[in-house]
């Protein structure tokens, strides 16, 4: 049995859930597991995967999402405040090591100056979004992935909060697998994964998510 993992938001839980289904489908036996630990299929978000593989992990890079909205492999971080809000000076980011969340804006001359601030660590994308809400920050920093997808599926969460600023488009989140018979045997496979309203996934490569462990 192969295990599969996704160390990204709520929006690809139910993707990764149907890309384990469609590799069922090709013959392939897998299960869907919380941690990274001896993982054969991982999406994680590419400064991790950069950093791992970087460290010795025996990842190799092979595609990436298109996700919803989108026509090519991308994502950005959108700052988003309450719409009645009373400044800035509390930005809530999921973790230190979140591209989009903080390293991403940290190297952008336009959204550094969002870290001027206190810096309020929230864990999760989703629980910054509800520390903007509840009024514990002032903005957050947010994968817009998962700010599209709480937007569709959690409206009252954000009814009162609105995007201020969007970044540049960097390369989405990678999915990478194990360096080992078994998993390599996932990849075609896993490219044949049928266009999905959800979900795309195209071929990609570590040299696409080389700059973010550079840049760290």
């Amino acid at each position: 049995m192969l295990r599969a993992c996704t160390l990204l938001g709520p929006n690809t839980v139910d993707p990764l859930d149907a890309v384990v289904r469609h590799l069922a489908g090709r013959g392939h036996r897998l299960e869907i597991v919380d941690s990274r630990a001896g993982v054969d299929l991982l999406w994680a978000c590419g400064l991790l995967t950069a950093e791992l593989i970087a460290d010795g992990a025996e990842l190799e890079v092979v595609a990436a999402p298109v996700f919803p909205g989108e026509t090519e492999p991308v994502y950005r971080s959108v700052v988003v405040a309450r719409r009645a809000g009373q400044g800035t000076r509390r930005l809530a980011v999921n973790e230190y090591g979140s591209w989009s969340g903080y390293q991403g804006l940290l190297r952008s001359h336009r959204l550094a100056p969002w870290l001027s601030g206190e810096i309020v660590i929230s864990g999760s994308h989703l629980d910054s979004i509800a520390a903007v809400a509840a009024g514990n920050a002032d903005a957050a920093a947010i994968d817009h992935s998962v700010w599209d997808w709480v937007v569709a599926h959690q409206p009252a969460l954000v009814a009162d909060l609105m995007v201020l600023e969007t970044s540049d488009d960097w390369p989405a989140p990678p999915f990478s697998v194990r360096r080992s018979a078994s998993a390599r045997d996932l990849v075609d496979d896993l490219l044949s994964y049928p266009p999905a309203p959800n979900l795309e996934i195209v071929p990609a490569t570590f040299d696409r998510y080389q700059f973010m462990k550079t840049a760290s």
